[in-house]
């Protein structure tokens, strides 16, 4: 299930261009992980102006078309369907289909016609009595977007326009999509971006607030968070306590539907106040969707779900990405994204082999000197590279040479390496262990067991197989990147793993070609102690610890 955000950013600081990125998020991911390298860049709108409103419908024409087709049984046995359309005001009427929020039909979910204030061409957004608004319908609306597709002339779509609100957008082709009930109410702008500003201006603007209680805020904030108290009169003090309260209600860490009744009440409460305290031009748009955000929570889940918070540092992510700023930019934009997400496809698979990308975090990496590798360990590795690319002929300086591939005896020694936000290194040159570390190996069964060792050292190792071998791999480059590992002896003592420790010995497994290990399959830090048992006998307790993963 696909949560589809558009959004307009500035690529360049000075300069008057728009560019449009077009994100999809999976929801079927732990929340924990939508937002980090799992958002789909689907293209980029070129500026130097937003795209008009009919023409995003080229944009979203083959995203579409492969939405429909992954509604379709595919191979992996897979529905994938479009959930929401998150994005803010603007980009929602665009890619949705409906007429913008300054025209009288300003909202998507109902069907109130707004009025101009008198003398401007400003909407008057005054009426907060919800249990009288008549809500917009999925077949309502389509029908309404097939007219308006069907009108011949100009002047007959504008006339659609003003009594329905509604274009044809691309995602009417979804049937399955419900462009009513899943474009969603954005609490990002809707309603922690843009009141709290709102109502501060206007409380200096009538004269609530000078420098001088500015002044006095600003210490206040350094011993308190409530700073309003003494500063507003107390019915606009009341009133934006509502507006406060309905935020606490929506971003609880557990929120029930009392809770979200809670919240509407105090929005409801809020925007009647302001309707009755302030001039009617202070009232906005944001205002009026409070009151429909509600039905968004209950339809979707807690506000964090859906805000746009990490959509819009992907925005962030883009516009720091380094051009030469002329022409098809927004290429180098996509080709480069791409890139780094492949990069932080950070494989954990058994059949990785050591020369796949780094994290961007890892690099660059700090070598030391060319030096030569202890000849034990050097056996290790050519019996690793035979290993890994199930080629015996690999040959290392003792055999005969007469067909490459060779593995040479060189290695340049890396003193940590930093992957994903945890920091690995040896224990060579030093007085103490290297990292204990967690990885998991394929036993003769066919199972998955995870071993405990202690880094010796990190180093990098140049060598290429020959293309034969490579017909499986996915051949980056000839520089691998290992540790060197020994590993600690298991013990069938399972008396702890309830408690999540594991019984070790005292001592390590012999050194072989399992001692060197692509520092992409470290899984994770371990924690160990020394442990005398009741008999004794000197073991290790080990404790896996929480995996960071950063950016």
């Amino acid at each position: 299930m696909l949560t589809l955000n558009i959004d307009w950013f500035q690529p360049f600081n000075g300069v008057i261009y728009s560019c449009g990125a077009i994100y999809l998020a999976i929801n079927n991911l732990p929340r924990s992980e939508q937002f980090k390298e799992n958002v789909i860049l689907v293209g980029l709108m070129p500026g130097p102006k937003e795209v008009s409103t009919s023409d995003i419908n080229n944009y979203l024409k083959p995203l579409v078309d492969e939405l429909m087709e992954l509604y379709k049984d595919i191979k992996i046995k897979t529905h994938q369907s479009l959930l929401m359309v998150a994005c803010d005001i603007l980009a929602a009427r665009k890619v949705c289909g409906f007429t913008s929020h300054t025209s009288t039909n300003a909202c998507h979910k109902c069907k109130r016609q707004f009025l101009r204030l008198a003398g401007t061409s400003s909407i008057d957004y005054s009426g907060f009595d919800f249990s009288k608004w008549l809500l917009r319908t999925k077949n309502d609306n389509r029908k309404d977007a097939e007219i308006w597709r069907n009108a011949t002339k100009p002047t007959e779509r504008q006339c659609l326009e003003v009594a329905h609100g509604v274009r044809w957008s691309e995602l009417h082709r979804l049937q399955y999509f419900d462009i009513v009930h899943c474009t969603i109410i954005n609490p990002m702008h809707n309603p922690f971006l843009g009141t709290a500003k709102r109502m501060l201006e206007r409380w200096v603007a009538d004269g609530l607030i000078d420098d001088k209680k500015l002044v006095a805020m600003q210490k206040t904030v350094e011993k308190s968070p409530v700073v309003l108290r003494d500063v507003l009169p107390l019915p606009e003090f009341k009133n934006w306590i509502e507006f406060v309260n309905a935020c606490r209600y929506f971003t609880k860490p557990s929120v029930s539907e009392e809770d979200i009744e809670k919240g509407h009440k105090c929005l409801e409460e809020f925007c009647k106040g302001c309707e009755t305290l302030y001039n009617l031009d202070l009232l906005s748009p944001n205002m009026h969707l409070y009151l429909h955000l509600c039905q968004t929570m209950i339809d979707f889940g807690p506000v964090y779900d859906y805000w746009l918070f990490s959509f819009e540092r992907y925005n962030s992510v883009l516009k720091n990405i380094q051009t030469n700023r002329r022409n098809r930019f927004e290429l180098t934009f996509m080709r480069q994204f791409i890139e780094e997400s492949w990069k932080r496809d950070f494989n954990l698979s058994m059949t990785i082999c050591g020369n796949e990308p780094l994290p961007p975090s890892a690099l660059p990496l700090k070598t030391r000197s060319l030096s030569f590798m202890p000849k034990h360990e050097y056996d290790c590795l050519v019996g690793y590279y035979q290993a890994a690319y199930k080629n015996p002929q690999i040959s290392g300086c003792k055999d005969v040479i007469d067909d490459p591939p060779f593995v040479n005896d060189w290695i340049e020694m890396v003193k940590s390496v930093d992957l994903i936000g945890q920091s690995y290194k040896g224990c060579i040159g030093t007085n103490d262990h290297g990292s204990y570390i967690q990885a998991y190996f394929t036993e003769r069964t066919g199972l998955e067991h995870a071993y405990i060792g202690d880094i010796q050292y990190l180093f990098v190792h140049n060598f290429r197989p020959t293309v034969s071998s490579l017909t499986y791999r996915n051949p980056h480059s000839s520089q691998h990147v290992f540790a060197f590992v020994k590993w600690f002896k298991s013990t069938s003592d399972k008396t702890r793993e309830l408690e999540g420790v594991e019984l070790l010995q005292d001592e390590f497994y012999k050194q072989d070609f399992q001692s060197i290990l692509p520092v992409h399959r470290i899984l994770l830090t371990v924690a160990i102690v020394d442990y005398k048992t009741t008999k004794n006998v000197n073991k290790k307790l080990a404790i896996p610890l929480p995996k960071k993963i950063y950016y």
